[in-house]
Formats: C-alpha cells, sequence, structure tokens
C-alpha cells in the first residue's frame, strides 16, 4: 500500500515537472525578449515599485493601488527597493510573476481534476494557457499576475467536488486566499462559485463559495476604505463599479474571446471597433438578453439536478470581467478591448479554454482531437502582429547604468514607453521641488499636486509628473 502511494505521488511530481516544461518552453518561445531582457512594467515600477522607494517601510506592502489590494506586488517592491541592487529590480518582479504561473501550473498538475483526468489532458490544457491569445502585459509582470492567480478557481469552477472528501478544502482555500492578496479578479468569480455551490450541495463548494465571499468582502472593504480617504464621487462608488462590469460582460465575451480572433486580428478589430461606436442603449439591450437566456438556461438545469460543462462555462462567464470591474467605473463602451484586448480579456479565455477542456475529456478515445485546440491556439499566438506581443523595450540594465553615469535625473524609463521610475537622493530632492517641501509624507503632497493639477488624488506619480521634472530639469 505504501508502495502504490509513493509510486502515485512520484507520477504526479513527474508530471508536473514535464507540465511545468511544457508550460516554461512556450512562454520562452512566444516571448523570448522577456527571458534575455528582463523588464519593469507599467504600475509594476511607476506605482508600486515607486512608492517603496518613497515611503518604505511595511505600509509599501499594503498600498492600495485604485483601491484593490495587491499584497504580492508591494511586497515584491519593497524587498527590491530594501535589498536588492537596482540593476536586479526587473529581474526580481519576473522571478516572482513566474512562481506565480509557477504555482497555477503546480495546482493543475497536482490536483485531482475530474474535467482534467489525465496528464495527457492536462498537458494540452497547460499548453493552451501558454498559448492562449494575450498581450505581454500579462506574460512574467507582477502588477497583472491578479488574472493568473484566479486560474486554479476556475479550475474549481469546472470540477466535480462530489469526488473530493472535505479535508480538500483547505488546499483549495489556501489557494482562494493567496490569489485575494495578489489582486481582485479572483473576487469577480464568486456569483459563478455561488450558483455552482447552490447547484452541486456539495460541502466542497460551498466552502469554496464562502471563502471566495470572504476575498471579495476584503476587496470591497479595501476599495470603500480607499475612496473614503482619496475621496471619489457617486460615478466610483462600488455598486456602480459592479454595474459596469455586468453590464460590459457579454460585449466583452463578443469581441475579446479566442471564437473571434480566430477569425482574423483585423476582423476582430473592426467588430471591436463597430461594438464600441454602438448607443449606450444597445449594451443595456444586449446584457438584458445575454442574461435573460442565462436564467432560462439555470432554471432548466435546477429541474433537472445535472450540471453539464457547457451550463457551468456560462455561469462562470457571468462573474468574470475584472478589467472593467475595477479600471472603467465611469463609461461602460470604454471597457470594450480591441482585438485580443490583453489582460481585460484574459481571464475570459481561460474560462473558455476551461470550457472546452470540460468537453473534450467527455470525448471517447481515440482522443486525437485533444491536439487540435493547441494547434489552433499556436497558430494564433504566434502569427499575431507583433504589437500585440510587445517587442522589447528599454534595456533595464542599460537605464540603470545610464542612472549610475548621471543621465537619467528624471527618471528611469520602463515599458510602455513614456513611463518612468525615479530612483536615488537626486530625483527625490527634484520631485520635493515639485511637490513642495512640508511635513506630511511625501505621497501626501504628491497627492496634493495632483489635486491642485487637475488629476485624481492619489498617493501615485504620473507620467505627466516625470514630463514636468523632465523640462524643469
Amino acid at each position: 500500500m505504501g508502495s502504490s502511494n509513493a509510486m502515485t505521488a512520484a507520477r504526479r511530481w513527474g508530471g508536473f515537472g514535464f507540465l511545468l516544461l511544457l508550460f516554461g518552453g512556450l512562454l520562452a518561445a512566444k516571448f523570448p525578449h522577456l527571458i534575455t531582457q528582463p523588464r519593469l512594467y507599467a504600475e509594476e515600477g511607476l506605482f508600486f515599485l515607486q512608492n517603496a522607494l518613497l515611503g518604505g517601510g511595511p505600509g509599501a506592502v499594503f498600498i492600495h493601488f485604485q483601491g484593490y489590494l495587491n499584497v504580492l506586488n508591494g511586497a515584491t517592491a519593497l524587498v527590491a527597493a530594501t535589498w536588492i541592487q537596482p540593476e536586479y529590480w526587473a529581474f526580481a518582479h519576473q522571478t516572482v510573476a513566474f512562481m506565480v504561473q509557477v504555482a497555477v501550473v503546480g495546482y493543475i498538475a497536482l490536483a485531482r481534476l475530474s474535467f482534467l483526468p489525465t496528464l495527457a489532458h492536462k498537458s494540452v490544457f497547460v499548453a493552451a494557457l501558454a498559448l492562449v491569445p494575450a498581450a505581454a502585459e500579462v506574460t512574467l509582470t507582477s502588477t497583472n499576475m491578479h488574472f493568473w492567480a484566479a486560474m486554479p478557481v476556475i479550475c474549481m469552477l469546472f470540477d466535480d467536488a462530489a469526488e473530493h472528501p472535505t479535508s480538500r478544502l483547505w488546499g483549495d482555500a489556501a489557494f482562494i486566499g493567496i490569489a485575494g492578496l495578489i489582486g481582485p479578479p479572483v473576487a469577480v468569480l464568486f456569483p459563478a462559485m455561488l450558483v455552482k455551490a447552490m447547484l452541486s450541495r456539495a460541502p466542497v463548494d460551498r466552502g469554496r463559495a464562502l471563502t471566495l465571499f470572504l476575498v471579495l468582502v476584503a476587496h470591497l472593504v479595501s476599495m470603500a476604505a480607499y475612496r473614503a480617504y482619496w475621496g471619489g464621487g457617486p460615478d466610483r462608488a462600488i455598486l456602480d463599479i459592479l454595474m459596469q462590469a455586468m453590464l460590459i460582460l457579454p460585449w466583452e465575451l463578443l469581441v475579446g474571446s479566442v471564437a473571434l480572433i480566430a477569425a482574423g486580428f483585423e476582423v476582430a478589430d473592426a467588430v471591436a471597433r463597430a461594438v464600441s461606436g454602438l448607443p449606450s442603449i444597445w449594451l443595456y439591450i444586449g446584457a438584458a438578453a445575454f442574461y435573460g437566456v442565462l436564467l432560462v438556461i439555470l432554471a432548466a438545469i435546477r429541474r433537472t439536478r445535472s450540471l453539464p460543462h457547457v451550463v457551468v462555462a456560462l455561469v462562470a462567464i457571468s462573474g468574470v470581467v475584472a478589467g472593467s470591474l475595477f479600471s472603467y467605473p465611469h463609461d461602460a463602451v470604454d471597457a470594450l478591448p480591441v482585438g485580443d484586448g490583453g489582460r481585460y480579456t484574459l481571464l475570459v479565455n481561460l474560462v473558455l479554454l476551461s470550457a472546452v477542456a470540460g468537453v473534450f475529456a467527455r470525448v471517447p478515445p481515440p482522443r486525437i482531437a485533444l491536439i487540435a485546440p493547441v494547434v489552433f491556439l499556436g497558430v494564433l499566438a504566434f502569427h499575431a502582429p507583433r504589437d500585440r506581443l510587445g517587442g522589447p523595450g528599454p534595456d533595464w540594465r542599460l537605464e540603470v547604468a545610464a542612472w549610475r553615469a548621471g543621465d537619467r535625473p528624471c527618471g528611469l524609463r520602463i515599458e510602455p514607453d513614456g513611463w518612468r521610475v525615479g530612483v536615488g537622493e537626486g530625483f527625490r530632492a527634484r520631485l520635493e521641488g515639485l511637490v513642495g517641501v512640508g511635513k506630511a509624507p511625501i505621497l501626501e503632497r504628491v497627492a496634493g499636486w495632483r489635486a491642485e493639477n487637475g488629476m485624481l488624488r492619489r498617493p501615485a506619480l504620473a507620467p505627466k509628473m516625470f514630463d514636468r521634472l523632465c523640462q524643469e530639469g
């Protein structure tokens, strides 16, 4: 008995190693420049690292970005700013981001999942995850790892919890909690998990839903506290943001899913522009029709007490639109992505891939058709326009070398173009010359300067501030 268990464990860990090599190899082939030239991307440098450099201390770990928690970024930035040489800051952030993706692959490899019953199914699924259409902004960037961190929870949505003992809940709850500390997208899956728990009535599903509810509450409280302190009118209220999310969802599925991109990036862009140009009333009509059909299907499933994967997919999709949830609270039309949509459609595509995996798990032998999704995604991934994948930006090591030589007084360049990170006492002195010297912490003075110059009162530098510092220097 003991020997059999040891062999089973060895096979599972061997499968994990194989899947990790498969996933990492495909990422390296898709984004080779990220391996040879580590980079800092957007808020990763401009917000989290910059605030750790200016503020420091434990507060930098829990500093809010747009109101939601992202402890992973805060902790990474604080460690980098405190103990790591500037030349390795980009590498540190990319390493942490990769470890999140390693954890995702580990969950898929080691957990028993009913919709991925064999290593062959898991191999196809992991390959599809590595190739899913998405911009480089969601690859090896700690800022956007919260989208990938939600993947284990998506797996839980498609998994038949009735097959697992109650003890399985502890590991799943840990993944949900950690994903919640990394960012908010996992919380958006709560409606789907709640419906699944009501339909399946399995204790493990109920425990998953409860844990996810606590994560959602934590983010809503965090968001409310942030807005109360830093300001924001009724148009930025939490309920309004939640409503915008549900409104934009059906249209995000239309313009951002794998299915549309299969028609070609030019077609995807054309559809996205056409939908973005529609009057707002059509957004409401489309959303009402989508949820009406969804409710009819759920009512039928409730009567038959069955839970096919296609229906679970529809339920899951109803909760996955984190981009419009937290980034576009003013106008739903603005949340529509163009083409592959980058980070805002990654979660939608991950759910769709999981639904496809659930269908293929029921395909009788021979299962040669399992290869079809990977071939399909591979063609999309490697024939996408290069600007979709994100070409090499400023070389961070050269930027640090230029700063040490005194050639970057108003900030080191990062991706995307026009974004910077200010480093050193010289930069701090220049910044204080802009926002004023006083007893208040420098980030409070930054927020005041932003408010005085027509920007949202937030404790964060902005590209416009760096432009001003360069002009004055």
